[in-house]
């Protein structure tokens, strides 16, 4: 899409927290940003325009198209890292994207735990788990609520009850909130160490 190449703050706080806990290995992978080799987005106050209406259409071209190098690399990421669990944020305009890697990964392994969040994920919970590979749906903040997830899935337990997650069972987002964390101090610094093409990077 052209997003800014900045370290995703909150992911990065979640891989920490992650990170911190026996037996679990997370790892952030950010294919939105070029890689080695390939022409960086600019994003500034004259060109944003044009680049995002360059962008979007590059995007949609690329959605169509399944052996696109971005979706090589997401098959590839996928192969080497191998994770039970893929935990994607979504913003609206990623949809198509997210999507295409839920199917990806599905088709890599059928019994990879599809984890949609974010803003999108949050405001549309029903929407969201009616699309084919989305198992359930962090909404609001996920700092807390991912430790919970992850543990459920890796001990054999639904993640129905946990507050903060939406299910296929119970998609209503009324039974399934999570405070709000009270104190930013309590969380981790983000691990930038953990990451897939740190040189993708400011």
């Amino acid at each position: 899409i052209g997003q800014a190449p900045f370290f995703p703050i909150g992911i990065g706080t979640m891989i920490s927290i992650l990170n911190a806990r026996e037996g679990i290995e997370a790892s952030l992978y950010y294919a939105d940003n070029a890689g080695p080799g390939q022409k960086p987005f600019i994003i500034d106050k004259e060109g944003v325009f044009a680049t995002r209406s360059h962008a979007q259409k590059t995007y949609f071209h690329a959605l169509d198209d399944d052996n696109h190098e971005v979706w090589q690399e997401v098959r590839s990421v996928l192969k080497e890292f191998d994770p039970q669990i893929l935990g994607l944020s979504v913003l609206t305009p990623e949809v198509g994207s997210a999507a295409k890697i839920t199917r990806i990964a599905k088709e890599l392994n059928p019994d990879i735990f599809v984890v949609w969040g974010g803003v999108h994920a949050s405001f549309e919970t029903r929407s969201t788990l009616n699309l084919p590979g989305v198992d359930c749906v962090v909404v609001g903040e996920g700092e807390e609520t991912i430790v919970d997830l992850v543990e459920a899935i890796r001990n054999g337990n639904s993640p129905d009850s946990i507050p903060g997650v939406a299910t296929h069972s119970h998609p209503e987002v009324k039974t399934c909130k999570r405070p709000l964390i009270k104190s930013l101090n309590s969380l981790p610094i983000p691990d930038r160490q953990a990451v897939t093409f740190p040189e993708r990077f400011s």
